[in-house]
């Protein structure tokens, strides 16, 4: 019996190492109560800290990068395809670098950026999107779609390795603008 607790508070405590190296806790805990707690205590310590999670941190004031040194003169409206598994988990969408501004599920939100070429990402705690590159012109508006890549093994992989293929971004058409 003494080794039953012992194998879940080996599970916990993996959880807790996956915290601190900014993964999903309840995913690792999961994944070391069904494998052991060893193995998965050594890939945890084995992988990189997640750099998506990083999107979340908050800097000081006026440590920020933001885009008030720039003219915010064209539009990017981000149309969030709606999907099931995601529903309560907002979508942090960042350009060149700076974070923009949150996607709630099924909804539309238009971010004020600068004008020339700009680096669109889409980041959840889970993974995020590959860069799209788009060239804006003053006064124009691009619509972007943003949806979750289907399959609960890619997100298992997304969480693991910290993978760019979770979410998709996509250019609207023209012509059903």
């Amino acid at each position: 019996m003494s080794l039953i607790y012992l194998y879940f508070v080996l599970a916990i405590l993996v959880a807790m190492i996956a915290t601190l190296r900014r993964r999903s806790w309840w995913r690792w805990l999961l994944i070391s109560l069904f494998v052991t707690p060893l193995i998965a205590g050594l890939l945890v310590m084995a992988l990189p800290p997640n750099p998506r999670a990083l999107a979340g941190v908050e800097f000081p004031p006026g440590a920020a990068p933001e885009f008030e040194d720039l003219p915010a003169d064209c539009t990017i409206r981000i149309i969030r395809m709606s999907g099931y598994f995601d529903r309560f988990r907002p979508y942090e969408i960042f350009v060149n670098g700076i974070r923009a501004g949150i996607v709630p599920h099924d909804s539309v939100v238009d971010f004020e950026v600068p004008h020339g070429e700009l680096v669109i990402e889409a980041r959840a705690d889970r993974g995020g999107s590959r860069p799209l590159l788009i060239e804006a012109a003053p006064g124009q508006r691009t619509d972007i779609y943003l949806a979750r890549r289907s399959g609960r093994l890619r997100a298992l992989w997304a969480d693991l390795f910290g993978s760019g293929n979770y979410l998709a971004l996509r250019l609207r058409p023209a012509a059903h603008r």
